[in-house]
């Protein structure tokens, strides 16, 4: 079975105060010992990142490369797939899908 890791999964992973906290710390634990693949996208680890970063700081970053990271394989997209993303976010207009989001399709 392969996951989407997404930034919303990241994040209430390393933030005790998110809602979704320990069920996404159970989750990840679950899926990573039942050998489920674990994917997520370099656009979703730019995204979060930066979200952790601003609401949670440094040292939730470094949980995140540390923890989190080692056991997700990451997907480096390539321009060309970026510029899709765009066309399809630009094309749509959906204000609530982001270019993450598109890219991550």
């Amino acid at each position: 079975m392969e996951v989407l890791v997404d930034t919303s999964a990241f994040y209430a992973a390393l933030s005790a105060e998110d809602m979704n906290h320990s069920r996404a710390v159970a989750q990840f634990r679950t899926l990573a010992t039942t050998g489920a693949r674990l994917l997520t996208t370099s656009t979703i680890l730019v995204e979060s990142v930066s979200l952790v970063q601003n609401r949670l700081g440094l040292k939730a970053v470094d949980a995140l490369c540390g923890s989190l990271l080692p056991v997700v394989h990451l997907i480096w997209l390539t321009e060309p797939q970026i510029r899709g993303a765009l066309d399809q976010l630009r094309h749509h207009a959906v204000r609530g899908i982001s270019l993450t989001d598109w890219s991550s399709f």
